[in-house]
């Protein structure tokens, strides 16, 4: 029960990393505020939660308005109190490089995977003071640091968030607030499924998996037990650190 009395916002959580990371949160004893914009997704978690004694309140809400993420900041006060930790874990995808990718997604791509992290953490940061400190943990990715082809935009805005990360860590670390991202390689999730066909994403899994040294792509279990760690008083001692959680695939070459 490492965040026993703790009360946690997760982002994205209605599947994959967002919701393993919920659902590990509410195992290890916090409170949990379920954020994602399909209402019937976050009630099957919160439904998990709460049938394994936990407790969880859903929070629908459009992270590309950045008055929906801060509207939803209130949302969450009302509903469950001040929180102590946040983790930005929604996220969107989109291919294509400089030629070929468009505005709207070029936007969106920002709006969701950095905007909105930005917006939240700036309303948390009010929680926190509450609390008398806090905890934000932002999901980037291994295509922050080593792009494949067709990535622009996505890989930008991950960086954009790790600098963030490192950022809000300097300027706020005298407020006894960490700030901390994890950096996962593939994981298997619905968002490969948003850019090709069921079985073009298994093709890609089957052939990915033994580059890595440990030959298995991540679940979002890996990245969740991460997060309870460096969200946890284990990791009182860390901050403005990119944990980086990809089988080893970063030692595989390009």
């Amino acid at each position: 029960m490492r965040l026993s009395g703790k009360r946690a916002l997760v982002t994205g959580a209605g599947s994959g990393i967002g919701a393993a990371i919920a659902e590990r949160f509410a195992r290890e004893g916090a409170e949990v505020a379920l954020l994602g914009r399909t209402a019937t997704k976050l009630e099957e978690i919160a439904g998990r939660i709460e049938r394994n004694s936990g407790r969880a309140i859903i929070v629908p809400a459009d992270l590309s308005d950045p008055e929906s993420a801060v509207s939803a900041m209130d949302t969450i006060r009302e509903g469950l109190g001040p929180i102590d930790l946040l983790v930005n874990c929604a996220g969107t995808f989109a291919a294509g490089g400089a030629r070929d990718i468009g505005l709207d997604d070029w936007e969106s791509m920002l709006r969701i995977n950095l905007t909105a992290p930005f917006w939240l953490s700036r309303c948390a940061l009010s929680h926190f003071a509450e609390r008398g400190g806090g905890v934000i943990l932002n999901i980037s990715s291994t295509l922050a640091e080593r792009p494949v082809p067709a990535s622009l935009a996505y890989s930008v805005s991950k960086a954009g968030l790790e600098m963030m990360t490192r950022c809000l860590a300097l300027d706020h670390g005298a407020e006894n607030i960490r700030v901390n991202a994890i950096s996962p390689a593939i994981v298997a999730t619905p968002i490969h499924g948003t850019a090709m066909p069921p079985d073009a994403v298994e093709a890609m899994y089957a052939h990915i998996a033994p580059l890595h040294p440990l030959q298995r792509i991540g679940k979002p279990e890996d990245i969740a037990a991460a997060a309870v760690h460096l969200c946890s008083d284990e990791a009182s001692w860390t901050t403005g650190s990119i944990f980086v959680v990809d089988g080893g695939l970063s030692l595989a070459g390009p």
